[in-house]
């Protein structure tokens, strides 16, 4: 009898094995199946970020850094239509804008949101260097501040002075109204 419980033990742990095995088999094979019926991905333009949050050592960092046009705009409460970084997407589109420029650019905007009983204002940065609105020699803060809504007459002009300082055109420079900041 021990003989034939051995040979039956024996077969049945076969039998078992084999069926152990071949399931595994059979779900490795159902994992490779279902990763290879899965659908593929499909790319997506992702639109690059231009808003950071940030105050003006950020902005002029990032000017310097990159040789890049940034713009500052700090939202205040006051008589104010729209949000620092509403008139930062709004100015964003504007400046990409052929009808508004000769030199179309992405520009970077930092923000910051005060929420202070105050005018929203915008400094621009070429380089590092603030553009003075009054045409002199910057001098005090304020004059390196613009409302968002008066910097839209100055696109074309903000535009081309970055172009002049990288290189990128050669201009006739009879615009001399504002100018870069000799600090």
């Amino acid at each position: 009898m021990n003989a034939l419980k051995k040979a039956l033990f024996g077969i049945g742990a076969g039998l078992g094995l084999t069926a152990l095995f071949s399931t595994q088999s059979l779900a490795q094979t159902n994992d490779k199946i279902a990763l290879n019926t899965t659908k593929p991905k499909t790319e997506t333009t992702k639109e690059t970020k231009f808003i950071y949050e940030g105050h003006a050592g950020d902005a002029q960092g990032y000017s310097i850094a990159n040789n890049a046009l940034v713009v500052l705009i700090s939202g205040g409460a006051k008589n104010e239509k729209y949000t620092a970084e509403q008139y930062s997407t709004m100015l964003h589109k504007m400046f990409k804008d052929p009808a508004r420029t000769n030199y179309p650019i992405d520009v970077v905007f930092y923000i910051n949101e005060s929420g202070l009983d105050r005018n929203t204002y915008a400094s621009v940065f070429i380089n590092g260097r603030e553009v003075d609105w009054n045409g002199g020699k910057l001098e005090s803060k304020m004059d390196a501040l613009i409302h968002p809504t008066k910097l839209v007459a100055q696109i074309g002009f903000v535009t081309s002075e970055h172009a002049k300082k990288n290189g990128l055109a050669s201009l006739n420079s009879s615009d001399a109204s504002p100018s870069l900041a000799q600090n």
